[in-house]
């Protein structure tokens, strides 16, 4: 089983030089995407579907959904 970090997003966060420099060169947006696997279980198939769904999507969607949230609070602050 792999292992799941609550620090999986800390590279780049740490990286705002990285950023910057990118932002100098380009108009591109500097992240992360995340391309899911859209599978559907077979019929009995349900918790096997979402016990592997855990280990190879939520671990890296749940980090993702909070940093995003960490931003819109940081954005929204006075």
């Amino acid at each position: 089983m792999l292992c799941s970090t609550p620090r999986l997003g800390s590279p780049h966060r740490r990286s705002p030089r990285r950023r910057a420099l990118v932002r100098e060169a380009t108009a591109a947006k500097v992240g992360w995407t995340v391309a899911n696997q859209a599978l559907v279980p077979a019929p009995g198939g349900e918790s096997k579907h979402a016990e592997e769904q855990n280990i190879w999507e939520d671990m890296y969607l749940e980090p993702a959904r909070e940093a995003a949230r960490r931003r819109e609070r940081y954005r929204s602050a006075p």
